[in-house]
């Protein structure tokens, strides 16, 4: 009886041994995936390899990302994207403000007045996810063109968004010139 009994002892711990050592060999790391991702001592949150994890996907998208500092697509200081919350509701902008995002954040309307059209090739990318925002030329002489047929504003009237959530970007293309090349939204005469 006890030979059967001792025998039975060890067929138990035979069948059972291997699941608790194949447990005990599987950390909480690798079962939740946490060796992907890790917070180093100083805060950052950087993954575990280069250009390997994504966050979000097509199917399951993060719905807002806050930023406190400059965002950077790619390796190097050059490819930062240069942006500008403004929560003021008339804005100038200058000329050294060009390839900046400006984000208007203001729930009432906002009016942007552009640099003169001088310099070619500055650009400016305007968004008003809160209110409705215009946008002015800085002169009477500048035209803002604001559809691919050149169908152009009457020299020194604004465009005016249509609803929150709008943006346009312009860019300098010729002297007393603002082209749209981009907007999101229907974009008004705003005289």
């Amino acid at each position: 009886m006890k030979r059967s009994l001792v025998f039975l002892v060890i067929a138990l711990a035979m069948l059972i041994l291997p699941v608790f050592v194949q447990a005990a060999s599987m950390s909480d790391e690798s079962v939740l995936g946490n060796d992907r991702w890790s917070v180093q001592n100083d805060g950052d949150f950087v993954p575990g390899a280069n250009s390997s994890y994504d966050i979000g996907s097509s199917s399951y998208q993060v719905n807002d990302l806050y930023v406190g500092g400059v965002v950077y697509f790619g390796t190097s200081s050059s490819s930062r994207v240069n942006y500008e919350v403004v929560t003021a509701t008339t804005d100038t902008l200058v000329a050294t403000d060009s390839g900046k995002i400006m984000i208007y954040t203001s729930t009432n309307d906002t009016t942007v007045t552009l640099p003169a059209a001088t310099t070619l090739g500055t650009y400016f990318i305007i968004l008003s996810p809160e209110g409705i925002v215009s946008v002015d030329p800085a002169t009477t002489d500048d035209t803002i063109i604001y559809d691919p047929s050149g169908t152009a504003l009457s020299a020194g009237d604004k465009m005016t968004a249509a609803a929150t959530g709008d943006s346009v970007t312009l860019v300098c293309g010729a002297t007393n010139k603002w082209y749209v090349v981009n907007r999101i939204g229907s974009w008004t005469d705003g005289d």
